[in-house]
């Protein structure tokens, strides 16, 4: 398992990551992009034509080599968290460890979430991403 520093430093920028991307909610097109999400990974191939998440998440690096996404979405249940975790080395993923303290200093209220909210996804040839998704409260 690779090393994982999250101190005050790494926290404020998950912090700012959180505010800059409340301020902008992902809005699909269709009533979820993923329909499948409980078939748990997801290959490039598997993207619906034209699709990009990226431009709307925010990105936070954190030590050592963890590339995090967050975004919230507007899903017809209601505003979702979506943290998308990826490591630099080509086959790998974040252990669920490092995911769990990951997922709690972007403020998820636990991990793994509940069932079907979480899955693997393709995001460049050979790299996958673990995916989290978990409904903002009311």
């Amino acid at each position: 398992m690779r090393p994982l520093i999250i101190g005050p430093e790494q926290l404020d920028a998950v912090q700012k990551a959180i505010e800059e991307a409340r301020k902008s909610p992902v809005q699909f097109g269709r009533a979820d992009v993923f329909e499948e999400q409980g078939k748990g990974r997801f290959s490039l191939a598997d993207r619906p034509q034209g699709f990009e998440r990226t431009q709307a998440s925010q990105h936070v690096e954190l030590p050592i080599g963890y590339t995090c996404a967050l975004s919230f979405e507007a899903q017809p249940a209601g505003l979702c968290r979506h943290l998308s975790v990826s490591v630099a080395e080509k086959g790998r993923v974040p252990a669920p460890q490092a995911m769990a303290m990951i997922a709690k200093a972007f403020g998820f209220r636990s991990f793994p979430p509940d069932p079907g909210h979480v899955w693997l996804e393709e995001w460049r040839p050979g790299h996958e991403a673990v995916n989290i998704v978990q409904l903002e409260p009311t």
